[in-house]
């Protein structure tokens, strides 16, 4: 009965279900291309069908989950190994493959002349590169197969079907693989930039390293790196398998979007996947939504760019897949307040309730957060492109950004109902989390933290990105406003981990110790923002005079005033800790 199943696992396991239906029917397209295409025969290609098949596999797993859910009730652990076994062996072959397909790549660009020669034996080469992959998966499985358990009783879902210490192997083992995957990748990318090839050609390979770095860094490394400190970090079990099973949101929707990426990306699968379904594309296709103008002849482009623009800029891509993340989080908000209605309706304002208001408070502040980081970058980068004096084009944010930027206020306004409905005490803290988390950020990516006036013009400077050429203050100082925005990301994961023991607990002796893990983050926060700003305030200083005058800009101004609401931050866990916390 759905009154029976705990209320945080409702959308989510609809959202999977979903997720596994798009995976199911993508990843079989991409892999019906393979046999049909007789150019797709090299180990690239063989490896990428693998990759496909194994996160297919690995999706179909929640067809099982949402059964047992809705329909059949829970089962013995051991059961459930069994009937997801072949999805456990997809989720363990995905990141060797990824690795093994990095390597291809890095082979391909590093050692051209051996990497041919390799391919002449593509048998034996292929095996070397699969070694990893079934080798590892091997292990994990037959690890998972000898601590099977016949006594517990679970919903039968992907993590829960690797049992003792098989789980915790599999995420050690599978964020080694991830940073792994990323350092080849981001070799792979040094290498292609020493090479004289042409810029268009590189833009599409360098779009295509940028893409599998976002999934892995979004999907793989989130999963095995919440996996882990869940399991140290969170006492209470069922709040270990929510906080799991939410934090694999990423992993699903890169598994089910390999073949939209391909299409995007690969020009002979998009003519493949378009003989496949008979797909006739016009000569030119539209955008149908503006996010960026140009004065002069106003010209406009949406996140969904037309398919004939294959070198979108990395900055336009990282902002256009938060947007596409936010778009997820609303589904499973719609879904979530659908089940909190019918919940409403048969039992009233229960505690099951208040339950499902969680769910949507931190799937709107999640929301808002990368809608407010997208819209920033892209503001901050288009502000690059404008030339007024010479060509007069200005290039500024579209009502699509704006109309985002709307809905991010919106959804702010329902983290505060939400949350206001469901627990009072904990809702101002949430607050001052969020705004000094989105001054931080704003303030770290804008582009003015040197600024220079020569009573003739003025002009600015930002600390992102960052170049090795820095001068060794700014770029210590670059260093300590980076960590600055790594300690608000960890003050955010507390925040929820902190709200959902209290959500449990109540306000006992195990929440102090979260509160104060808040509190002291956010003391570091301060800190290493004043320092970070007086150093660099310092040094400006020296280089002024009477024809130049150098100075702080509002980058540095808006970092101070997130440092002044985490101050508040750390002041209020503080109270809360010693004066809630009994």
């Amino acid at each position: 009965m759905i009154s029976e199943i705990p209320p945080p696992l409702i959308p989510i396991a609809l959202f999977y279900c979903l997720c596994a239906t798009v995976s199911l029917a993508g990843n079989m397209i991409m892999i019906i291309c393979f046999f049909r295409e007789p150019k797709f025969k090299s180990p690239c290609h063989y490896l990428i069908t693998l990759t496909c098949a194994a996160d297919m596999f690995h999706l179909c797993g929640h067809f099982v989950f949402n059964f047992q859910l809705f329909y059949g009730g829970p089962g013995s652990q051991e059961l459930c190994f069994w009937l997801l076994l072949p999805s456990c062996i997809g989720l363990c072959m995905s990141g060797p493959l990824l690795l093994s397909l990095g390597i291809d790549r890095f082979l391909a660009c590093q050692f051209p002349v051996i990497y041919r020669q390799l391919c002449s034996r593509s048998v034996i080469y292929l095996l070397l590169q699969l070694a990893v992959p079934i080798g590892y998966t091997t292990y994990i499985t037959m690890s998972s197969y000898t601590q099977r358990d016949s006594e517990t009783l679970v919903i039968c879902q992907v993590p829960l079907a690797l049992s003792g210490s098989s789980f915790e192997e599999f995420n050690t083992g599978g964020f080694i693989i991830n940073v792994g995957v990323i350092i080849i990748y981001f070799v792979t990318f040094l290498k292609l930039r020493s090479l004289s090839v042409h810029e268009s050609q590189l833009k599409v390979v360098f779009k295509s390293i940028l893409y599998t770095v976002i999934f892995v860094i979004l999907g793989w490394c989130t999963v095995t790196l919440v996996n882990i400190l869940c399991i140290h970090l969170v006492a209470d079990i069922d709040s270990q398998h929510i906080m799991m099973i939410y934090a694999g949101i990423g992993l699903n929707m890169a598994c089910a979007s390999n073949v939209f990426v391909f299409y995007k990306i690969n020009s002979d699968y998009r003519s493949a996947i378009q003989k496949l379904l008979e797909i006739k594309i016009p000569d030119k296709v539209y955008p149908m939504t503006s996010i960026i103008g140009s004065l002069e002849y106003s010209h406009r482009a949406g996140c969904m760019l037309a398919m004939d623009m294959k070198t979108e800029v990395a900055w336009f891509a990282a902002s256009s897949w938060l947007m596409f993340i936010t778009v997820a989080f609303t589904l499973i908000i719609i879904l979530t307040y659908l089940t909190v209605h019918a919940d409403v309706v048969r039992h009233g304002f229960s505690c099951g309730s208040r339950n499902y208001l969680r769910i949507i408070s931190g799937c709107a502040l999640m929301n808002v957060l990368l809608t407010v980081s997208a819209v920033t970058v892209i503001g901050v980068y288009l502000s690059k492109y404008s030339d007024v004096y010479y060509y007069g084009i200005t290039y500024n944010l579209g009502y699509s950004a704006w109309i985002s930027v709307g809905a991010g206020v919106i959804f702010l306004i329902v983290f505060g109902l939400s949350a206001l409905i469901s627990h009072r005490d904990c809702f101002g803290l949430g607050l001052l989390i969020a705004v000094a988390s989105i001054l931080n950020w704003v303030g770290v990516f804008t582009q003015c933290w040197l600024y220079d006036n020569d009573y003739y013009e003025q002009e600015c400077a930002g600390i992102v990105p960052f170049y090795t050429t820095e001068v060794s203050w700014l770029a210590a100082s670059s260093w300590l406003m980076f960590i600055t925005v790594a300690l608000s990301f960890i003050i955010i994961f507390v925040f929820f981990v902190t709200l959902t023991y209290i959500l449990r607990n109540g306000y006992s002796c195990g929440a102090r110790n979260y509160f104060r893990i808040i509190s002291g983050l956010a003391f570091m926060n301060v800190m290493l923002t004043i320092a970070a700003v007086t150093v660099i305030g310092v040094y400006l200083s020296k280089y002024s005079d009477f024809y130049v005058t150098f100075s702080l800009g509002y980058s540095a101004w808006i970092s101070l005033g997130a440092a002044v609401f985490f101050l508040v931050v750390f002041g209020h866990s503080i109270h809360t800790s010693h004066r809630e916390c009994r």
